[in-house]
């Protein structure tokens, strides 16, 4: 992170706050980095993160979670023009997946978009006024609802995030919460990847994962997969220092070694790094064409412009896509300059 200082009379903070303005500045041309270059800076930085974390068994290639894509698909190709340009697949492991979830739990900025259900995004286009209905995935989401409903009546989710890429040969259906029980007040941390299809709407990451949670929770049946992954632990508190738990014992286990597609789970990390290198949320950004993808939620367009406090609560609550990419263009170019000027 920068630290705060003076370079030649200007203020640490002050630079900071004039390269978001600049880069604001739609086609303004002010920053000398091209946007592939600043979101390939910032993979690089997700997957040093990722090392520095313990998380062995991870690699990113996208911001948002995407995998190369192995088919041409209908209007998508053109009207996205960085569709799923990534250098590698996003793989994770389980125990992985629950450091990232962990240490991120430690996290205000992170916290407090987990703990908004729902709110009204009010932003512009130029002159022009937009609004959209920001849901949580984590608690709102369509036809799983009844199976959300279920988890929610004996669990609350005190942070987490769900994934979908359900395209060959990725299938990936992914969750992690950190969950805390309302009979036993224990808090668990959990992930599931894909351990089912995720295709019905009653056999789901939703219902497995409280499936598992019983199991441990309320002496329920030990849960039976054919597939994926999945991994609980007790949390005996939540914090940033992350304690080794390669050696705690997990209270269950189903193909826990393998490493498997995180889809937007991915977007914990995003959001970590944007802690670590963003000294104000309350910074406008504006959506360049490049950091637009096939929308997960709102379908922002070139010339949107938010606040990076709303970016990370629609990347994590609504599982936006572009959102991501236009945080890891943003730090990228911040990585990039740190790069490039290292006494600042």
């Amino acid at each position: 992170m920068y630290t705060i200082g003076n370079e030649g009379g200007k203020s640490t903070i002050s630079k900071i706050n004039a390269n978001f303005q600049e880069l604001s500045n739609q086609g303004g041309g002010v920053s000398p980095y091209t946007d592939t270059q600043c979101k390939q800076r910032f993979i690089q930085e997700m997957n040093k993160k990722a090392a520095l974390l313990g998380m062995t068994y991870t690699t990113f290639g996208d911001p948002a979670g995407n995998q190369p894509v192995l088919m041409d698909w209908p209007n998508y190709q053109t009207t996205y023009p960085e569709l799923f340009i990534v250098d590698s697949a996003n793989e994770m492991a389980a125990i992985d997946a629950l450091r990232l979830i962990t240490y991120a739990s430690g996290i205000r900025h992170i916290n407090d978009a987990w703990n908004i259900r729902q709110f009204t995004l009010n932003y512009k286009n130029g002159n022009t006024s937009k609004s959209a209905t920001i849901n949580s995935t984590v608690f709102i989401s369509g036809s799983y609802q009844s199976s959300i409903d279920a988890l929610l009546g004996d669990y609350d989710i005190l942070g987490g995030k769900t994934g979908s890429f359900p395209y060959a040969p990725y299938n990936a259906n992914t969750l992690v919460v950190i969950a805390r029980s309302k009979s036993t007040g224990k808090i668990y941390a959990v992930v599931d990847f894909s351990t089912t299809t995720g295709t019905s709407s009653v056999n789901n990451k939703f219902i497995d994962t409280k499936s598992i949670l019983d199991h441990v929770d309320k002496n329920g049946a030990a849960p039976s997969f054919s597939k994926g992954f999945a991994r609980i632990y007790e949390l005996p508190f939540v914090t940033t220092s992350l304690f080794n738990r390669a050696d705690i014992t997990p209270l269950y286990s189903y193909g826990a070694d393998a490493v498997s597609y995180p889809a937007s789970v991915t977007k914990v990390m995003t959001a970590v790094l944007l802690n670590d290198y963003i000294v104000d949320l309350n910074q406008p950004v504006t959506i360049h064409e490049s950091d637009r993808q096939p929308p997960t939620g709102t379908n922002f367009v070139a010339g949107d412009v938010l606040m990076l406090r709303e970016l990370l609560q629609c990347m994590l609550m609504e599982s936006s896509n572009t959102s991501a990419h236009a945080i890891a263009r943003v730090v990228g170019d911040i990585l990039l300059d740190k790069d490039n000027n290292p006494l600042t």
